[in-house]
């Protein structure tokens, strides 16, 4: 049982392993998009065989661990288990086509199982994790920034300008408090925000072209080169943390073997000194 456990492991471990299961994620992934615009029995066919695979290799890292809490820890293992035990559950028996469609939607996520396999991948994903707890405040500070000026561009603007679209009149871009942070938002994205101004700035005086200019110019300076430059240098720190982690993890694990061989010289030569003295021992008594 030793000798299966340890070789179940060393598969694990092994490039081809892990090269193995990426095409399996790919190849599925891809059948996904393939089954929605050509529905194919082959297609279903293939894709539960890749299922079964999934299975196969949850069933060779559970046999294949060091031990429980190895397996435990590593939280991608919960993930994998998750999104394969969804691919078991049979459509025909769920009868809320709400919920068809959320464990259809699910299964999607096979995609992200691509993170587990590229440490670069988990990188990233580490730092997303982790700049959410830190943007928490910058983008609460946004959103009172957009609030604000959406209340003075409902105050100063309400009624003064129409967006016309392709379909027609869309509304006052200020005509309401909702409309207003919508439309404050449309000038964080850059999205074509001079048209909101230029709308504002038919049969304005001088004085009130100045103050339209003003809003719009300062609102974008604040959001669109402090609060985003804010949001770059939390991911960076966040990220160059993630790294030092990594590589920290990866000089441990490097030591581990160092100091197990360093343990085992010392206890070869306490058994040799032990031997050397039961032989003296031996000598005396003779």
């Amino acid at each position: 049982m030793i000798d299966i456990k340890s070789t179940l492991h060393q598969i694990t471990c092994a490039r081809w392993f892990t090269l193995f299961i990426t095409f399996l994620i790919v190849v599925n992934c891809l059948l996904i998009s393939v089954e929605l615009d050509y529905p194919d029995p082959l297609v279903l066919r293939i894709q539960e065989i890749i299922v079964y695979l999934f299975l196969t290799e949850i069933l060779v890292r559970w046999f294949g661990r060091k031990n429980n809490s190895e397996y435990f820890s590593d939280k991608w293992n919960y993930f994998d288990v998750f999104l394969v035990a969804l691919a078991f559950v049979p459509e025909n028996t769920i009868k809320n086509p709400e919920l068809l469609t959320s464990l259809r939607i699910l299964r999607v996520f096979r995609v992200f199982r691509l993170i587990k396999v590229f440490p670069e991948l988990q990188i990233v994903s580490k730092v997303l994790f982790r700049s959410i707890s830190s943007l928490t405040s910058v983008c609460f500070l946004m959103i009172i920034i957009m609030y604000l000026y959406s209340i003075m561009g409902v105050i100063l603007f309400r009624g003064k300008s129409q967006v016309v679209t392709g379909i027609g009149n869309a509304g006052d871009p200020f005509g309401s408090v909702l409309e207003a942070m919508f439309s404050m938002f449309r000038v964080l994205t850059g999205e074509d925000w001079t048209d909101l101004r230029y709308d504002l700035l038919v049969g304005q005086s001088g004085q009130g072209q100045f103050l339209i200019t003003t809003f719009f110019i300062s609102f974008y300076v604040i959001a669109a080169f402090l609060l985003i430059n804010l949001v770059v240098g939390a991911v960076c720190n966040n990220y160059d943390t993630v790294v030092k982690d990594y590589h920290r993890n990866d000089d441990d694990k490097d030591e581990k073997p160092k100091v197990e061989v360093a343990i085992l010289e010392k206890l070869g030569e306490i058994s040799t000194r032990l031997s050397k003295l039961e032989k003296a021992r031996d000598l005396k008594k003779g």
